[in-house]
């Protein structure tokens, strides 16, 4: 059984003065377990060994790796909603069911909880930033660290902060080239379909929030995608993929629509032409539809972030027909059923059985968007 996690600011302070890989082990297995399915960003077979083997050496980390390693315990904390119900209790969720009996017992009591812990974290990967040059010398720990900052920051709703990091981490995996295809030619396979996941996970994370926002995007579907069938995981990866196939549809076209106010009608009056957006709209409802859902029961958490996102998606698409001025009556069009008043029961129909059916831990699994994403109106 776990003792109480810590909630002392000082003893938080002391346990990451010179922390070592046990220091986060709890929350690499936690993100091993529920957040990488969603976010393939590491070899998993790599993580897991040193969650065998690596808990028990003295040796602190670098301080690349702790920066990183402090920021993806931070977002795991708040992503899982890891909170302490009562001195003495376990978060919820049950830690020791989460954490499982491979983490060694004097890792357990380590366990660091609640968004005191969380700020703790990212305090010190914050700090640990500004002692480093990344910015002139990025590395791929380095566009992790800004992109968990970037998470860190979105679960407390504060979207200014969030975007920011997000950028940073897009900037800097634009300096180290993972837009381009030529240098994955050049690196180890394993290394470079790790970078190719990275990339894809910065352009599905940069769309969706960029819709949720209403912000501009800046990275290009300019590579191929991760490999399927040869990677450690055909399974995880076939539904990675598909969700990039989902954000693909979210083109610069799209964005520009969605985040331009001239582009509104003032008087429920179409804009443009009506006939070439509508035929516009309906493909992007069709396409989206069509992307594949993966149905093993082994990645619940993927399958609910593919479902949910699609009918975010949906939901916005039909927003943008309301706001261009362009939709029909029940009754005007029996085939293209995306126009309709009354479509919005579809996908809020479809969202409740997916819902309904899923695991607490599967839905905070989730992430930013499980909370961000608004289905009455935007």
């Amino acid at each position: 059984m776990l003792v109480p996690p810590y909630s002392s600011a000082n003893s938080q302070t002391d346990l990451l003065a010179n922390a070592t890989f046990s220091t986060f082990a709890p929350y690499v297995k936690l993100f091993v377990e529920h957040i990488y399915p969603i976010m393939p960003v590491f070899d998993r077979n790599k993580l897991v060994s040193d969650l065998e083997f690596r808990v028990d050496d003295p040796e602190p980390l670098s301080l690349e790796e702790t920066a990183m390693f402090s920021a993806l315990s931070a977002a795991v904390i708040l992503q899982l909603n890891l909170t302490m119900e009562g001195e003495g209790t376990e978060p919820r969720g049950s830690q020791e069911t989460a954490l499982g009996p491979s983490v060694p017992e004097e890792t357990q009591t380590r366990i660091m909880v609640g968004g005191q812990a969380a700020a703790s974290f990212i305090s010190k990967s914050l700090s640990i930033r500004q002692q480093s040059d990344f910015i002139e010398t990025p590395t791929v720990n380095w566009i992790l660290t800004s992109f968990f900052i970037f998470s860190y920051y979105g679960h407390l709703e504060r979207h200014t902060s969030a975007w920011y990091y997000l950028r940073e981490a897009i900037s800097l995996s634009l300096e180290l080239k993972l837009h381009i295809e030529e240098p994955f030619r050049r690196k180890d396979p394993g290394e470079s379909q790790r970078r190719k996941r990275i990339f894809w996970l910065l352009f599905v994370t940069e769309r969706g929030y960029a819709v949720q926002r209403r912000r501009a995007v800046t990275l290009q579907p300019s590579i191929s995608l991760p490999l399927i069938f040869d990677s450690e995981d055909p399974c995880l990866l076939y539904g990675f993929v598909n969700l990039i196939n989902l954000f693909k549809f979210v083109d610069s076209k799209f964005s520009y629509i969605w985040g331009d106010d001239n582009k509104l009608s003032a008087d429920g009056q179409p804009v443009g032409d009506s006939e070439a957006l509508s035929s516009w709209l309906v493909s992007f409802q069709e396409n989206i539809s069509r992307v594949s859902v993966p149905l093993s029961e082994s990645i619940e958490t993927q399958r609910v972030d593919i479902m949910v996102t699609r009918e975010w998606l949906h939901m916005v698409a039909w927003q943008m027909t309301v706001r261009l001025g362009l939709l029909k009556a029940c009754d005007e069009t029996k085939k293209n059923t995306f126009l309709h008043l009354k479509y919005p029961f579809l996908p809020a129909k479809d969202l409740v059985t997916v819902i309904s059916g899923t695991q607490i831990k599967s839905l905070e699994s989730h992430g930013i968007g499980m909370v961000s994403f608004d289905y009455a109106e935007k």
